[in-house]
């Protein structure tokens, strides 16, 4: 069945798209598929699939460290030369990412 996207999710992607130097959110489900997105289809699904296995990641350095559990990562990140920010909310059965644009802020 087609995961339910939480009305705060659907709220939160409306929203922060609007913020300056936003280029995309994105929900994705945690299987690592795009629920929803801003961005290019192609982009969503690349961007998915990073996120999944960034997320898995965190969650073992999360037990390994035993930090509790982590709800929020912010990635800086080079793409294509341009600083980029990819903000990361996890929650329990997805995850909301904001894929961002550092230019001026250096």
């Amino acid at each position: 069945s087609e995961p339910v996207i939480p009305a705060a999710f659907k709220s939160a992607l409306e929203n922060l798209s609007s913020f300056k130097g936003v280029e995309g959110v994105l929900a994705v489900d945690d299987e690592g598929f795009p629920l929803q997105s801003t961005l290019k289809i192609e982009k969503a699904e690349a961007l998915s699939a990073f996120i999944k296995s960034f997320a898995t990641q965190i969650e073992k350095l999360s037990e390994e460290l035993d930090l509790g559990d982590v709800r929020f990562v912010t990635i800086d990140a080079e793409i294509n030369g341009q600083n980029k920010e990819i903000l990361l909310a996890l929650e329990k059965d997805m995850y909301l990412c904001v894929l961002r644009s550092k230019a001026g802020e250096e």
